[in-house]
C-alpha cells in the first residue's frame, strides 16, 4: 500500500515495487522529522538504506535491507530543508528491479549523491522541503523507495498561548516600557515614542520562524504663547 496522508505529498516510489517486504516510516505522526540518512551502494544497486528521526540516538534508527559495500551519511541540520532530490533504477538482473542511486540538495547549499544511475533520474517534488517519512520495498536489497514530505505550510497559528509564570521561563526576557524623559530644542510639535520587540519560535523542529512586533504611543500638542503691550509716543 502507497504510503498517504493529508499532511503529506505523493510519494513517488522509485524501483522495483512489487520485490520485497514494503515498510513504511512516518515520522510525522509522532510530530518528528527525518535528521539523518545512511545508504549502501553496492555498485549497481543501493543495498540499503538507514533512516533515523529526531529524538533517535545513533545506535537507533530504522534499517531497511542489508548493508553491504560502501557507506554514506547525511545529517540534516536543524531547520535544513531539502530543495530537490532525484532517485535513479538500479540492477541485479536487469534495470529496474532494484533502487538505485539517490541525489538531494539542501537550502544550506549542500548536496548528497550516491549510488548507480540505471537509466533516467525521476525528478521528486519535495513540496515543503521537510522530510518526514519514507516508504520502502526490501530484502536482502534495496528494492525500491520514495520519500514523504509535508505539504507546504500555508499559514499557521498560536491560540490561547499563556505564560503563567514568566519568572521561570529563563529565554524569556519581558519588555518595559514605561518611562521617557526627553527635552526638545526644535520647533517640532509632535511626539513619537515606539517599542520593537523580535520573537523566535520552532514548531515540531521542523522549522524556525522569527517576526517583530512593535507598538507605538503618539502625542502631539501645540503651544502658542503672545504678547501685546502698549506704548504712548510722546
Amino acid at each position: 500500500m502507497t504510503l498517504s496522508s493529508p499532511v503529506i505529498g505523493t510519494v513517488q516510489v522509485v524501483g522495483n515495487t512489487s520485490g520485497g517486504t514494503n515498510y513504511q516510516l512516518e515520522a510525522w505522526t509522532s510530530r518528528k522529522v527525518i535528521r539523518q540518512i545512511q545508504v549502501w551502494d553496492d555498485g549497481n544497486k543501493t543495498k540499503a538504506v538507514k533512516l533515523w528521526q529526531t529524538g533517535e540516538t545513533d545506535n537507533q534508527g530504522h534499517l531497511y535491507g542489508s548493508p553491504a559495500g560502501s557507506s554514506y551519511t547525511y545529517t540534516f541540520q536543524p531547520g535544513e530543508l531539502i530543495t530537490s532530490m532525484s532517485l535513479w533504477l538500479g540492477e541485479w538482473d536487469h534495470v529496474g528491479d532494484r533502487a538505485g542511486a539517490i541525489m538531494f540538495t539542501t537550502s544550506l547549499g549542500n548536496t548528497f549523491q550516491h549510488g548507480y544511475q540505471g537509466g533516467s533520474a525521476t525528478v521528486i517534488n519535495v513540496y515543503s522541503g521537510i522530510l518526514v517519512g519514507a516508504d520502502i520495498r526490501a530484502g536482502d536489497d534495496l528494492n525500491a523507495w520514495g520519500f514523504a514530505f509535508l505539504l507546504p505550510l500555508i499559514s499557521c497559528q498560536l491560540q490561547d498561548v499563556r505564560y503563567y509564570n514568566i519568572s521561570a521561563l529563563g529565554s524569556i526576557v519581558p519588555e518595559t516600557l514605561d518611562t521617557l524623559k526627553c527635552s526638545n530644542n526644535s520647533e517640532a510639535e509632535g511626539l513619537t515614542t515606539s517599542q520593537t520587540v523580535t520573537v523566535n519560535a520552532s514548531i515540531l523542529d521542523i522549522f524556525k520562524t522569527e517576526s517583530s512586533y512593535q507598538w507605538q504611543e503618539s502625542e502631539q500638542s501645540t503651544n502658542t504663547v503672545e504678547y501685546s503691550g502698549t506704548k504712548n509716543l510722546e
